[in-house]
Formats: structure tokens, sequence, C-alpha cells
């Protein structure tokens, strides 16, 4: 049988063994867990928007399972021209070479060279001139100047996806080989090598400044509590937790990206954060024991010191990070979820790995001596009677009377800064577009403008044209690219676009629609040219034909659609079966049937080509885009288009949903952090002004930085937008520990102004000791070359310092003012402990 737990020591000593002893074990299995999950990150940005969102949808449902031409790469080089020869031999062995994909599939499904289009539109169109072809193919596959050229790869999903890096190096690599030419001198750029670049680039900086990162805050641990073996054990404890947040992403199959990956960070100072204030405790509880007291109980009694104010803090920090898990956006939510429970289960795993050896090997050049002063910012305080006077000549103290005698000025400063600068928050905008996520160096980007100089725009506004089949079936093709037509000429006009293409790039002009002799002919020779060349003009991905459900299923592969998951039982099971009187099959023939008159038939592809080296605003250029689509359906009512259905998506209108969706998650989860915390608050202080003004120095730090931000007009993307309730969570831990001693000092019958300052003098300098080791130590990611995580680690360091003021100048300030009589409580209540 274990041998029983003594009263006074932390646990059964069996158990503390185990959990010493299991920390190895544990850190090797997260540190393998983490790996796993680092290999298969992804940062493709369409992942990154919500399934349910009705632009994802549309993108998947009616563009991507009609035209399957998501993604796509345009690749050049320095001299490539329509007369380069090497196009050609690149394309041809980009397509037959396997490279190292997975279950023998090559990379690329096809390729579309300048030279090759040219030379199908001349096979299709007799007599069409080199001059003409070239006008045909201007702003998408050639430059201004007809000479640059460039080639168009489409990749094999199934083989890409297995692995996009791996991609990317056999393409450059083949390149390299072909046109003999420095990777610096070629340009590949393009929707599916965004995600590869984003990956390449975080994963490059995560491994540069990891490192530094680690023995930087290892460097800050032993600067604050001065004892190698406390500040390794701290170190130790907190590297499990950082391990700890890439396996619960790990196996819990979460998608995993480069913003979700930041948690493990996030994770890592945070519990050096509370592992801190528990050394203080720590260090506080042997100060207070006497010659002749059992050491031995030091841990037990930390414990139920920190267990409520640490706790607490960890759970309103918990409050702030979760709240991002309402976020729509996809790498937002996967970080509040997972980053929430990481630390949960961190904190947990800190208190009883901390006292657990603390208690086998207690820190004994921390034990107290005769007249010896353990600590230079502590006082002797907690061993004064009751109400006594403190010792002077203490920092903190002498900073206190300071805080005292400015108490009106810094209150009043304090409200004066939350009204201010709320105005600019107003005005915050937001941007998640591809450009913004990286350095305006990286190479990626280097060779979208080139490209984008020499050809034309590279992102894409897609719409599709459905004419329906039960209104359009009788109706022929030539009747429907007449309207197609007008609808490319119209799009043309539009100021920021660079070229249109659809499948009138591929034809032959089109016959006037009069009644002549000369019309007719020319007609019934485009119809012709139209029926034997359907399928040349699907194979192009700008026409398809589904005359029923089964061909929507078909072409949606059952994996992106979503009404394609439910239905497609049903719909196989119908078309097998005869109609009866079955209500269920009734059902299922009515869904047929349903779906049939909303998917069914003809689609047609207009593909518009966007500049990124414009700062457009996406949402009026999509709501141009939709304008004009109705102004010309208005204008053609004598063709009956109004059964004609268009859908407006692409690249672009993913990226004006995604800021809208990330304004908006800021101003909610914010919102929901707020509330959250201050009704904790309110329920921890027992008391409604005493939990709202408790909040007011944790609010004014955001308050401040999103007000600047707004004023001075610079946009907030993803990292940004988490900072907010991430430092709101995190500041209130300095408001916790600094009432819970104010309480303390409260029930021992101190005056109010002799409890705030004994509080400052008991907690200020752990207080500045973690908002400097998590500001300060997250600053290391500001050097990382993608922005978001550059821009989170800047804005979070900001905010936490901000919040240091507010935590131990504000909130003194304001306890010092006559608002700080509603800390003091009832007469009553001064026996009672209104942190419980």
């Amino acid at each position: 049988m274990p041998s029983p737990q003594k009263h006074n020591e932390f646990l059964y000593r069996p158990l503390r063994i185990c959990i010493i002893l299991g920390s190895t074990v544990l850190f090797a299995f997260f540190v393998w867990s983490a790996a796993e999950a680092r290999k298969r990150s992804s940062d493709r940005i369409v992942d990154w928007m919500p399934r349910g969102s009705q632009e994802l949808i549309t993108y998947r449902d009616r563009y991507q399972a009609h035209f399957a031409e998501g993604e796509y790469l345009m690749v050049s080089w320095k001299g490539c021209t329509t007369n380069d020869e090497r196009l050609d031999i690149l394309a041809e062995k980009l397509v037959a070479s396997q490279g190292d994909a997975a279950d023998g599939e090559a990379y690329f499904a096809r390729t579309m060279t300048t030279r090759s289009v040219i030379a199908n539109l001349q096979e299709v169109i007799p007599r069409l001139s080199d001059e003409r072809a070239k006008d045909r193919l201007i702003g998408w596959l050639i430059g201004e100047d007809r000479e640059k050229a460039c080639l168009v790869l489409v990749p094999n999903p199934s083989a890409w996806r297995a692995s996009p890096a791996a991609a990317v190096e056999f393409l450059l690599t083949t390149i390299e080989e072909v046109t003999e030419l420095p990777r610096s001198d070629i340009y590949v750029a393009g929707p599916s090598i965004d995600s590869v670049a984003i990956s390449a680039i975080s994963k490059k900086s995560q491994q540069t400044l990891l490192p530094f990162f680690l023995l930087f805050s290892l460097f800050l641990l032993f600067c604050c509590l001065r004892h190698y073996f406390a500040a390794l054990l701290v170190f130790w404890v907190a590297l499990i937790n950082e391990e700890l947040a890439g396996t619960l992403l790990y196996w819990f199959g979460a998608h995993v990206d480069s913003v979700s990956m930041l948690n493990a960070s996030l994770v890592y100072v945070l519990t050096i954060s509370g592992s801190v204030h528990l050394m203080n405790y720590y260090r506080k509880t042997l100060s207070e024991m006497q010659p002749g007291d059992d050491y031995r109980s030091v841990p037990m009694l930390t414990f139920r010191k920190a267990i409520l104010p640490c706790s607490l803090a960890a759970f309103t920090t918990i409050l702030g990070i979760g709240s991002l898990a309402i976020s729509q956006m996809v790498p937002i939510r996967t970080f509040g979820t997972f980053a929430s429970l990481a630390l949960f289960l961190g904190t947990i795993w800190f208190f009883l790995c901390i006292l657990s050896v603390l208690q086998e090997r207690p820190i004994k050049r921390w034990f107290p001596k005769r007249n010896d002063d353990l600590d230079g910012c502590d006082d002797k305080a907690g061993n004064h009677p009751p109400g006594s006077p403190q010792p002077t000549g203490n920092f903190w103290e002498r900073f206190g009377l300071v805080i005292y005698y400015f108490r009106y000025p810094i209150t009043l400063l304090t409200f004066l800064s939350l009204i201010i600068f709320a105005f600019g928050i107003k005005d915050l905008r937001t941007s998640v577009t591809f450009h913004g996520l990286l350095p305006k160096d990286a190479k990626v980007l280097q060779d979208y403008r080139m490209l984008e100089e020499n050809i034309g725009g590279l992102i894409p506004i897609e719409v599709v044209v459905q004419f329906p089949y039960s209104d359009w079936q009788d109706r022929r093709l030539l009747d429907q690219l007449h309207f197609i037509d007008a609808l490319a000429d119209e799009l043309w006009v539009m100021e920021h676009v660079d070229a249109v293409v659809s499948a009138l790039n591929f034809l032959p002009h089109l016959p006037s629609q009069t009644d002549g002799g000369r019309a007719v002919t020319q007609r019934a020779a485009l119809e012709g040219i139209l029926e034997r060349n359907q399928d040349r003009l699907r194979s192009l991905r700008f026409s398809n034909n589904v005359e029923n459900i089964l061909d929507h299923i078909e072409n949606c592969h059952t994996a992106h659609c979503v009404h394609c998951n439910t239905f497609e039982a049903f719909v196989i099971e119908a078309h097998h079966e005869k109609r009866g009187e079955n209500a269920r099959q009734n059902a299922i023939i009515h869904s047929i049937e349903r779906y049939n008159s909303e998917y069914a038939g003809t689609y047609w592809r207009l593909s518009l080509r966007i500049s990124t080296q414009k700062r457009l605003n996406y949402a009026d250029l999509t709501k141009e885009v939709k304008d004009k689509l109705e102004a010309i359906r208005q204008a053609n009512e004598e063709m009956n288009v109004e059964s004609v259905r268009f859908d407006v998506t692409g690249g672009v209108p993913l990226v004006q949903q995604a800021q809208h969706m990330l304004l908006w998650d800021l101003i909610y989860s914010f919102i929901m952090a707020f509330g959250l915390i201050a009704l904790t608050m309110i329920i921890i202080l027992r008391g409604l002004v005493r939990g709202l003004l408790a909040m007011i120095p944790n609010v004014f730090p955001c308050v401040i930085v999103f007000g600047l931000l707004g004023l001075c007009g610079i946009p907030v993307d993803m990292g940004s937008m988490m900072t907010a309730s991430v430092a709101l969570g995190i500041s209130v831990d300095g408001t916790l520990h600094l009432l819970t001693w104010v309480n303390t000092a409260l029930r021992r019958g101190m005056a109010r102004k002799e409890a705030v300052l004994y509080a400052l003098q008991r907690c200020s300098t752990a207080l500045t000791q973690t908002m400097i080791i998590c500001g300060v130590g997250m600053l290391v990611f500001v050097l990382s070359d993608f922005v978001p995580v550059a821009r989170f680690a800047l804005l979070l360091g900001i905010i936490l310092l901000i919040s240091l003021v507010g935590a131990i100048v504000a909130l003194p300030a304001i306890l010092f003012s006559p608002l700080g009589r509603f800390f003091e409580g009832h007469e009553r209540d001064r026996k009672k402990n209104w942190l419980l």
C-alpha cells in the first residue's frame, strides 16, 4: 500500500515522483505529436473561410464543380517571348514527368502556353493571323508589347495537395534545367503557390526565431527569479506546455496553419507568467515562516495561497483567448479553441509539476534568515501587527506614494484616454489580402510584380453564367454566346480590369443577329464549329453542360458540394427505381426535380483578371461587377434572360468576404471577452461597481492601441485582430493579483491607503516580471517574415506593457481616489473575503 500523505506535504510522495519522472515521457510524446502536426499544416486561403459561408459554397458548388480550375500557376522567365521554344519543351516535360508525386501521378494535369493557344486558335479559326490571335491573349497570356509570353499550369489536385512544397521544388528544378537560368530570373505566381509561399516563409521564421525566443525567455527568467534552479524549473514546465499546444492540434485533427501554430508560443509565455506568480507566492510563504517552522509544509501553504488568484487569472485569460473561438475565420477559431484548452490543461500541470518538485527539492537559498531581507522588493509588512505603519525606504512604497499624490490626474487621464481613443475605433478597417501576409521583399511577391508588369493581372474575379436547362434547352448555343459577348464587352470597360477571358477568346467572331443571307450562313458555320468543339471548350474550362443532378454530383466529386453529400444516395436510388406510391420515394423524386431545376443547364465562365499592385476596395469592386451584370440583364430584356443566373466568385469576392468577417470577429470577440471577464470580476468582487471599475485599467490599453490604428488608418489583419481579446484576458491577471493583496491587507485591518501600498510592495515585482516576460518575450516574433505573426507579437507586446501601467499605476490611482471606497465594503463585510 502507498504510504499515507503527510498532512503538511503536497500530494503523496509516490504521486509526486510519478509526476516528476512522467514529465520527461510526456515531453517526448508531445514533441513527436507537435512535429507531426506541423507536417500537415496548410495555408490555403480558401480553407480559411467557414464551410457554411455562402461565398465558399458559391465558389465550390457553382465554380469549382463545373470548371475545376480553382487553382493555377503562371510561369515565365527573363527573356521569355512568343518565339521561345522552351515554353513547349517545358510544358511537355512537366505534364509527362511524375517527379516524386504520390501514387505515381504527375503534379500537373494540363498546361497552356502562349504558343500553344495561338496554334489552337489558328486551327479552329482558319486564316487567323498571328497578330489577331495575339489580340485575344493580351492581358492574360501575352504582354502589351505582344512579345512577352508565359506558361499556365493547372495542378493535379490529389498529387499537389499531398505535397505542395515538393511540387513547387520539382517545378523550379525543371525550369532551371530547361532554361538554364538562376531562380532569381524565374517568375512563378498564381493562387496555387500562395499557400506554399506562406507555409515556407512562416516555417522558416519559426525555425529561425523559436530557439532565440526560448533562450531569450530563459535569460529573462534568470534575471527575474535570480536562481538558476527556479528558472530552469519554470522553463521546463513551459516547454512541456508549449508542445502540448501542438499535440492537441494533432490528436483532435484540427486544421493546422501558420496562425494556429502560434498558440504554442503564446501558451509558453503564459505558462511562464503563471509560474512566476506561483514562485512569487512560494517566496512570500517562505518569508513569513518563523525559525523552527516545518519547511516541508511550504508547498502546500503556497498552493492554498496561490490556487485562487492564479486560477482566476488563468480563467480570465482563457475567457479572453477562448472568445476567439466564435470567429468565422478558421485559423482564428482554431487558435482560440486550442490555445485556451492548452492553457487550461497547462495551468493544472504547472501547479502539479512545480509544487511536486519544490516539495522534493526546496529552494533553500530563499529560506528566511535572521535579519536577512530575502527580497529587495519585499517589506516586513507581513510580520507587523495589523494596521501598524510599514517600514520606509522600499522602492515600491515610494512608487506608490508618488501615485497617491497624483491620484486625481492619473485617474482623470485614464478615463479621458478611454473616451478620446474610443472615437478612433469606428474608423478601423481590415485587410486579408495575400500580399498583406508576406514581407514586401518576398520572392513570390517580386514574381507577382514581374508577371503583372509583363503579362497582366493575376487575381481572378470569376463570373459563372448559368442558362437553366428548362428555359434554354430549345435555344441555340449561339444565342447564349451573344449574351456572353454583351457581358464581356461591358465588363471590359471597368477601370481596374486587365482582361476578360471567356469561351469567346477561343472562337471566331460572332456573326450578326440580323436575318441577312450572309449572316445566316455565318451563323450556320459557327454553329457547326460549336458542335465540333464543345468538348474542347469543356477541356479549356470555360463551358460546361449539366443535364441532371447526377452530372452535377460527378462534377462536384461529392467532396466539395454541400448539397450533394445529402442527396447523392437518394438521387442514385430514385434513378434506379420506378415511381411508386411510397412517400419516401416520392419525396426523393421531388428532391431530384427540384435540384435538377436548380443545377441543370449550360454554364459559361468569364474570368476577370485584376492586378495585385493596385490598392483596391474589394467590396466596391465586387459590387460594381454585380451591378454591371444586372444592368446588362435589364438592357437585354428582348433576349428573355430573366431566368439566367449570375454567380460572382473567385479570389476577390472571397477576400472581400474574409475582410468583412474579420472586422465583425474583432468586434464580437472583444465584446464577448469583455462581457465574460467583466461578469467574472463582478462575481469575484461581489459588486457591480467594483467589477466595472476593476475592468477600466484592463480595457484602456486595447482602446488606446486600436484607437490609434483607426486614427492612423492602419489596417487590421488576422494577427492584429487576435491581440485585443488575448491581451484583455492576460492583463486582468495583474488586476486580480493586486486586488488579492489589497483584500488581504484590508482584512488585516489596514486603511485603504496602507492596503494599496502593501499590495504594491507584495506583488509589483512579480507583475512587472511577468508582463516583461510575456510582452518583451513575444517581441522576438516581430522579426517574423509572416506578417500576421509579426503584428500579433508587436501589438500584444505593446498592449501588455501598457497594461502593466494600468495594473501598477492606473488601478492604484483609482483605489487611492474616492472611487476606491467601493472596494472597502461595509463594516459588517470587513472580515469577509470578497474575492471568494
